[in-house]
């Protein structure tokens, strides 16, 4: 993410690596939502110049706990070896320390409609 103004540039970069839990709530003809919480480790790096003049130069690594909630289509039994997912991933807790203030950095990221393959299920398959 990068910010400028008036010869000012801000650029945030985050790296993250999340364990996440979930638990799905009904099953409705293939829709399925869940909801659930997970522990995310950041890297965050924030990087600040004034017409081409390095300021500040600030990394961060830091663990925060995380929410996740969606929904998976499946298209047919609990067992297919594919679905599709939507789901939204909200960090509350995210933030870089700056001379003596806070930037906050909390974020939702939206994963519009990914494919899952279970390649386990697969094998299952082959054998019928």
């Amino acid at each position: 993410q990068t910010r400028t103004a008036y010869g000012f540039q801000q650029q945030v970069n985050r790296n993250s690596f999340a364990l996440e839990s979930y638990k799905f709530l009904f099953d409705y003809h293939g829709f399925a939502p869940f909801i659930g919480a997970g522990v995310m480790w950041d890297n965050m790096r924030l990087s600040e110049t004034d017409n081409d003049v390095n300021i500040t130069e600030t990394v961060s690594s830091k663990l925060a706990p995380g929410l996740v909630f969606g929904w998976d289509i499946r298209p047919g039994k609990r067992a297919d070896p594919w679905l599709l997912r939507t789901n939204l991933r909200y960090s509350p807790y995210a933030s870089l320390e700056k001379d003596n203030a806070t930037l906050s950095l909390q974020y939702l990221e939206f994963n519009f409609i990914q494919f899952v393959l279970y390649p386990q299920r697969l094998s299952y398959y082959r054998n019928l």
